[in-house]
């Protein structure tokens, strides 16, 4: 399931848990790791742009 954000970007969250994808620990190193975790709408981190 996604839900708009700010700036055309959407978050991503799972329907069984309620979480949110993030990029753990708000990396900006490529490769970075992926995790859930609480759904916050300012977390940059959890923004993601489709393309």
């Amino acid at each position: 399931m996604t839900r708009h954000a700010v700036g055309g970007y959407v978050t991503i969250s799972n329907v069984n848990s309620g979480q949110c994808l993030e990029v753990a620990g708000a990396s900006t190193t490529n490769g970075a790791a992926l995790d859930q975790s609480t759904c916050v709408a300012s977390d940059t981190n959890q923004q993601w742009m489709v393309v």
